[in-house]
């Protein structure tokens, strides 16, 4: 009986390798319920990722048919970017410019005389002005440094100061307005007024301005007599006729400043010419023969004949153009300006005056030219840098306006960022010049060309996961050669997913049949997306076959055959992605229209991907509780093997301890 023994039985019979084998033969379905969920969830990345792929292409569709397409996009291109740049809204039209910068607006700025670094600033209320605006507050004393702070915290968009280390033991302080603009001009008023004055920013001038009143107590003979007919006055402006000079006086004189200029508006009227030759003039008046009467017979005189001398008429007077019009008097003395050699008229000249006389006592024009009419209007001289009767006494710059020539239109603006000037363009001036800057406005080739780039695209990566997941074919993943080694493992894993799921076939054939349909646009010799470069090429040259890789979708793009037809007629190319052929302002033809609406069927929410996400969701739903309650199943299993087997081993021990007492039992008899 000793011998008795039933093998797995017990732990000395290996009874937990029997009950762990047992277990996992019946793990087997749970194995294949997990498998399936991971099979389920695979499915359902995938046609996530689809989704998302399919949403791309989507997206670039709808960006080649909606209202922001890039076919209206505009781009404006400066010939020298450090004149001026320009950006073109949608709006903007296709044209070419010609514009001069004569002048950038700038603004007030204005430093300080050396000031000690420990300067202290009085107590007192400040008020800063520029042009209608202006900023004040309280400052109760302190370190200048801390002026400067509260001026920057109150100065907003208005005022701005700062402080420039000019020694190890001196600053200077900069305050500058933030507005450009002759009409922002920056004032100091209250207790900052005499801060000015104090720290060396203004210094106080004397009135010395001039505005010329076209009237005709303003008018003077020059060095020739005046006539009557010399002048006209219309409008404050001052007409001057032809041959004609005259002078205006300015009494009291002005003394010149540096910062001096005379402003004026000149128009120069042609006059036509007079061609006709003047008639002869006429010949002396001859008194009449008188006749004679003898005996009542009366003999008439003869009529007087006298030659008279043949008449040559005289050269018509020389032509005369000159262009110096302007002088600055001074005791009689004359001062040429610059000459007036170009318009287009009537314009504005600006002229510094300091480089011509210190003090002047009058105004010089002279007309001689034969045929042209000199008008004049808004004279004026003045200092720019003058602020009420403060003058900046170490002056940066000095408020003033920009000054362009756009197609020989004069403009002036108070800002370097002009808007006004060319319907849907934007002008940011830089730098002024000389140069004549040529503004090309076109529409944005780039931007159309990357639009349609990025479209082929998202449609080859789609059509790429399309052939991976309807084919088994190795060779589909091994072409895509922009794919990662990461990307390729997991083609691999979805390769074949889908095969025979006849959506995505359909869907596959559909979207070639897109891309190779003929489409109507306002130009009847551009229908099909391969006149832009665009095809499949599937076609081998010189072989009569096919490469097979180009048969599964794929598009590609001849750029150079893409920009040229870019260099057509770029709205035709627009009708071909999307186009509205019945007149009622919506897109309802076109590439990118058919391709996005066969799409969203497919990609939107509540379509086709979505219900399959939704029904896998429920399928891994089921399985994960069919897997639950089939773990249940196994820990009751294996807790009836154990109390089983438990059962056994005690039956097993109390066979044993029997076996043994009848053992002990028979030897004791043995041994009697």
């Amino acid at each position: 009986m000793s011998d008795i023994s039933i093998p797995g039985v017990s732990s000395k019979y290996k009874t937990d390798e029997l009950i762990s084998k047992l277990v996992e033969a019946e793990k087997i379905p749970l194995t294949r319920l997990e498998d399936t969920k991971k099979t389920y969830e695979s499915q359902k990345e995938a046609w996530r990722e689809l989704s998302v792929l399919t949403s791309k292409v989507r997206e670039s569709a709808k960006t080649l048919y909606s209202f922001e397409n890039p076919f209206q996009e505009k781009k404006a291109t400066s010939s020298d970017e450090s004149i001026l740049t320009a950006t073109a809204t949608r709006e903007a039209e296709k044209g070419s410019y010609s514009i001069k910068v004569k002048k950038i607006a700038t603004a007030d700025r204005f430093l300080s005389d050396s000031i000690d670094k420990d300067s202290e600033i009085p107590k007192g209320n400040y008020v800063f002005k520029v042009g209608e605006e202006e900023i004040k507050f309280s400052f109760s004393g302190g370190k200048i440094k801390d002026f400067v702070d509260r001026i920057n915290s109150r100065g907003k968009d208005l005022v701005r100061a700062s402080l420039i280390q000019q020694t190890p033991d001196s600053l200077v302080l900069l305050i500058e307005s933030k507005k450009t603009g002759k009409s922002n001009k920056l004032l100091f008023d209250g207790d900052a007024k005499k801060l000015a004055v104090d720290l060396g920013i203004i210094k106080p001038v004397p009135n010395n301005s001039y505005n010329f009143d076209a009237k005709a107590d303003n008018i003077q003979a020059w060095e020739s007599k005046l006539s009557d007919t010399a002048y006209q006055i219309a409008e404050n402006s001052l007409i001057i006729n032809p041959q004609t000079e005259l002078k205006l006086p300015i009494n009291p004189s002005i003394n010149i400043t540096d910062s001096m200029v005379m402003e004026l508006t000149i128009n120069i009227e042609e006059i036509p010419e007079d061609n006709n030759t003047p008639s002869p003039p006429p010949g002396p008046d001859l008194p009449e023969t008188e006749g004679v009467t003898l005996d009542d017979v009366t003999v008439e005189g003869a009529p007087a004949d006298i030659p008279l001398p043949s008449w040559t008429p005289p050269p018509p007077p020389p032509r005369v153009d000159d262009n110096q019009i302007f002088f600055l008097l001074r005791n009689n003395k004359a001062t040429p300006l610059p000459a007036i050699t170009k318009g287009p008229f009537p314009k504005k000249i600006t002229i510094s005056l300091s480089e011509y006389m210190s003090s002047i006592d009058g105004i010089g024009i002279r007309n001689k030219n034969t045929h042209k009419k000199i008008e004049v209007s808004d004279i004026r001289i003045y200092d720019p840098a003058v602020r009420g009767d403060y003058v900046a006494k170490n002056p940066i710059s000095s408020a003033d306006d920009a000054e362009i020539i756009l197609d020989g239109i004069r403009m002036i603006r108070e800002s370097n960022t002009i808007d006004d000037a060319i319907p849907g363009t934007t002008l940011d001036l830089i730098d002024a010049s000389d140069k004549t800057v040529k503004l090309k406005i076109e529409p944005d080739k780039e931007a159309i060309k990357d639009a349609i780039i990025s479209f082929v695209g998202s449609y080859n990566r789609l059509m790429a996961d399309l052939n991976i997941l309807t084919q088994d074919n190795e060779d589909i993943i091994a072409e895509l050669t922009y794919f990662s080694d990461d990307e390729k493992d997991k083609a691999k894993e979805n390769l074949g997913m889908f095969r025979g799921d006849s959506t995505l076939t359909q869907l596959k054939s559909k979207l070639q049949d897109i891309m190779i349909n003929p489409y109507p646009t306002r130009d009847n010799t551009l229908k099909l997306l391969v006149q832009l470069g665009i095809s499949s090429n599937a076609s081998k040259p010189g072989t009569g076959g096919y490469d097979r890789t180009k048969l599964r979708g794929y598009l590609e793009i001849n750029e150079e055959k893409l920009d040229q037809a870019l260099t057509g007629d770029i709205l035709a190319i627009k009708d071909m992605f999307g186009n509205d052929t019945d007149g009622d302002l919506v897109v309802d033809n076109g590439i990118a229209f058919k391709t996005e609406e066969l799409l969203k069927a497919h990609a939107s929410t509540g379509g086709i991907y979505d219900i399959r996400i939704k029904t896998l969701d429920t399928r891994i739903a089921r399985t994960e509780k069919d897997i639950e309650d089939y773990k249940e199943h196994l820990e009751d299993y294996e807790a009836s093997l154990k109390r089983k087997y438990g059962m056994m081993e005690g039956a097993l021990g109390a066979l044993e301890k029997n076996s043994k007492a009848i053992d002990n039992f028979s030897n004791s008899l043995n041994n009697k």
